[in-house]
């Protein structure tokens, strides 16, 4: 009797493991993105700053990007994945900056949908279309970038110092450029 009894409780808790995980891995490709970022990146890492259930992102996929950049809107796109450890260790600070400075909305395109591997004709398609410098390319992560007008104008990693920690002093630095270049 004690025998079947585990062998019954095994299965039993193997089921609501299961049942648990499969409520918390939510896919990234949902809309909006307000739960399913959070979800991705809060599971992920254990930072210093951690991704609030409450943040600024959104998704978009390139299409929508495209529309965004043909109808000359000024926006910031954040550009990562679950996957990087550099993206999981610093979206927290993205967003608390933006918080702060009263960004309400920053669009989320996941890198997966920029890999060169996979699609190398949206890449260049991309880089011609922006302009955005080696410095900045997608290949590097995280990237914040600030589009003005439609037109790419502004790269976080143009605000970073050899000395930083972490990227939250270069995100808030490139915020507050974007905020003062959208105001004029």
């Amino acid at each position: 009797m004690p025998l079947y009894f585990l062998k019954i409780m095994k299965k039993i808790i193997i089921f609501l493991l299961l049942f648990v995980l499969s409520i918390h891995t939510t896919s990234c490709y949902e809309k909006p993105c307000n739960d399913t970022i959070f979800n991705c990146y809060i599971m992920s890492w254990e930072t210093d700053k951690p991704l609030q259930e409450d943040n600024v992102y959104f998704e978009i996929t390139k299409e929508e990007l495209y529309e965004k950049i043909n109808s000359k809107e000024s926006f910031i796109l954040y550009y990562g994945q679950p996957e990087c450890s550099v993206c999981l260790n610093n979206v927290g600070y993205f967003d608390e900056n933006a918080k702060k400075l009263e960004i309400e909305k920053i669009y989320y395109l996941k890198s997966t949908v920029l890999s060169r591997k996979t699609d190398t004709d949206f890449i260049d398609t991309f880089v011609a279309l922006t302009g955005v410098s080696s410095e900045s390319s997608p290949d590097k992560l995280p990237q914040l970038w600030g589009f003005i007008n439609g037109n790419y104008r502004l790269s976080m990693r143009n605000y970073l110092n050899k000395d930083d920690i972490n990227l939250g002093s270069a995100s808030k630095n490139f915020m507050e450029e974007f905020l003062l270049e959208t105001s004029e």
